[in-house]
């Protein structure tokens, strides 16, 4: 696996799931490596610009040629390691699982691969049933009552936002997967307000493409029985399958 992805899900572990010391202790050396990675990239593209967003970011931050800073060149690798876990891991993570889902309802795949006129809704309903990201942590900052539950100020909590694209009040059948679904927009997959996902459309567009793609080339594409059957991550937070065997 190459350094950048495996940095990636090795930071992700870091981050949303519970690690004995020596695993922790590993997965922060795959991180390091990961960061010296994104440095040397950041000052060859300080040498010499190209017209990729790795110049652009670094231009941005620091106008002129002279030389990084210890700070600027932290502060690059921090944001581009960030660009990396949300626009690679969860996009990819909403591709393999929403795929999951259509390959282990073979129906509604031929139906997909018949009339690719759905290919729109079963990007959404992708996103609705499953969503790659469904929880985050956050720490109130003040004393506040929710749903009759009092938190005091500095409290931990986990705020599962998936779940809102499971409310019956707002989906009829909430638990079923269904690319004919009339209703499955809006949803919070990608969030909501100040705190939705700037990288959304691009993320519908990947998943749009791939399903086109397949649809067109592999009709006949279905789960690999003779293969171990799909394990989710061992994580609260994202959704995706650890891998994902298929035939066709």
């Amino acid at each position: 696996m190459p350094v950048a992805v495996r940095g990636g899900y090795r930071a992700e572990e870091l981050m949303f799931r519970p690690l004995p010391p020596e695993a922790q202790a590993a997965a922060a050396r795959d991180v390091v490596a990961l960061q010296h990675l994104l440095d040397r990239r950041i000052r060859e593209h300080r040498a010499a610009p190209r017209e990729d967003l790795c110049s652009d970011m670094v231009a941005a931050l620091a106008p002129g040629r002279g030389e990084l800073t210890a700070d600027q060149r932290h502060e690059l690798v921090a944001n581009l390691q960030n660009l990396l876990i949300a626009g690679f891991l969860t996009t990819s993570a909403l591709i393999s699982t929403t795929l999951l889902h259509l390959l282990s309802r073979q129906r509604q795949w031929r139906m997909l691969c018949a009339d690719p006129g759905l290919i729109p809704a079963a990007v959404e309903e992708g996103a609705r049933f499953d969503t790659a990201l469904q929880a985050f942590r956050r720490r109130t900052t003040r004393p506040v009552v929710l749903a009759g539950t009092y938190l005091p100020a500095g409290a931990c909590v986990l705020v599962a936002f998936g779940s809102g694209n499971r409310d019956e009040r707002r989906y009829a059948r909430p638990d079923a997967f269904d690319i004919r679904r009339p209703e499955n927009r809006p949803h919070l997959a990608f969030g909501h307000g100040p705190h939705a996902c700037p990288g959304a459309r691009l993320a519908r567009l990947q998943l749009r493409i791939t399903l086109e793609v397949f649809t067109r080339l592999l009709p006949g594409l279905r789960l690999d029985g003779d293969r171990p059957a799909p394990r989710m991550r061992p994580t609260l937070i994202d959704r995706s399958p650890e891998a994902l065997y298929a035939a066709w």
